[in-house]
């Protein structure tokens, strides 16, 4: 009778988050890119489960009393973006012998180039009767659902000398670390080098320097519009809600789209407040925050199919799109002859057989 069996999981929130992170304290050394939390947060923010590649399909072993024992953060690959480790080179020779590289099954931390365990296993358990069986399991897995092949990406050394004798190829790369000895400034890092090399940086800093480039941090200040500009004011309002301190913005435009902008801004965290129809008070932050939001139609393109409709004795159904913004130009081809029904995010327009004339147009 089997000791251990094992299920896949494509959400942490299927997993026990406590029995996870009890697997990943290996040696009472907690390595937080491991943690339930860490990975929990890449999904959360749909960094992984989503068109980035990475679908999550979580190894869980279990012992007969199905308690968890052993846990293989993996994920089901369709490219190999943001692995830090390049294979398209096999990639392209699979697929030049006739097979099929993607998907393939990556053991590792997404986007987290960084040394650590891979196979989380409880302290309490026989480590090596554990390795034997993911190994194994791993190679049943891969032949199951039809990937390509099992990569287990910077591992720990310990777990890379017992997977080569289970038969596993090893792969081996390099990684560049730069560590700060004890510098104070970076001239003391500099005089470490050779002369050649301290020269070089000094080059290539001194054209940095001597060159055009400029960096301002914008601060906030009050500033009146000597004319009404849609454009000038969009590139303000953007400019403002990342400046240090109070803004103060007068004679705006306000149309419809500049109403828009400040309430998406607003969305991702920006402070501004309206002090009257034209005028608006803006107070900086340090970033803004990732947001989600519908952004209006477009009133020229959405006029424009309006008017061709009823030119062409057309009949058109216009949805996702608010008739108040251009009831002035609805009303204008009602005029004409026009028939046109109002919902609340659509419009239908079915043009006359005739265009009636009218006498004048005015606009304000």
């Amino acid at each position: 009778m089997k000791k251990f069996s094992l299920r896949v999981e494509t959400s942490l929130s299927n997993i026990d988050e406590n029995r996870w992170n009890i697997c990943a304290s290996k040696d009472k050394n907690f390595n937080p890119f491991n943690s339930y939390q860490f990975l929990k947060a890449l999904e959360l923010s749909q960094s992984v489960n989503n068109s980035s590649g990475w679908n999550s399909a979580h190894l869980i072993i279990e012992n007969n009393d199905k308690k968890i024992v052993a846990i293989v953060p993996s994920y089901l690959k369709t490219n190999s973006s943001g692995e830090y480790v390049f294979d398209y080179e096999w990639a392209n020779a699979y697929h030049r012998a006739g097979g099929q590289y993607y998907p393939k099954l990556q053991i590792s931390i997404p986007y987290t180039p960084v040394t650590g365990s891979r196979i989380l296993i409880d302290e309490a358990c026989d480590y090596n009767e554990i390795i034997d069986y993911i190994s194994s399991e791993i190679i049943l897995f891969c032949s199951r659902v039809e990937v390509s092949s099992a990569h287990i990406t910077f591992l720990t050394k310990k777990e890379a000398e017992k997977l080569k004798k289970l038969g596993w190829l090893i792969r081996k790369d390099q990684q560049f670390h730069w560590k700060n000895e004890n510098y104070e400034s970076f001239s003391d890092f500099l005089n470490t080098l050779s002369s050649r090399k301290r020269k070089n940086i000094k080059k290539e800093r001194a054209k940095f320097i001597n060159s055009e480039i400029e960096i301002e941090h914008l601060k906030g200040d009050k500033i009146n519009f000597p004319s009404i500009s849609v454009g000038a004011s969009q590139q303000l309002l953007m400019s403002a809600v990342l400046a240090k301190g109070k803004t103060l913005l007068h004679n705006l435009a306000c149309e419809p789209e500049i109403k828009d902008l400040t309430n998406f801004l607003i969305s991702a965290g920006a402070k501004i407040k309206w002090i009257g129809k034209r005028s608006c008070q803006i107070i900086g932050v340090n970033s803004l925050k990732e947001t989600k939001y519908s952004v209006m139609g477009d009133r020229i393109e959405t006029g424009t199919f309006c008017v061709a409709a009823t030119l062409a004795k057309g009949d058109l159904l216009i949805k996702n799109f608010d008739p108040k913004l251009i009831k002035t130009e609805l009303n204008i081809l009602k005029k004409v002859g026009a028939k046109i029904k109002l919902f609340k995010n659509s419009i239908h327009v079915k043009g006359p057989e005739r265009i009636k004339s009218i006498k004048n147009i005015t606009t304000k």
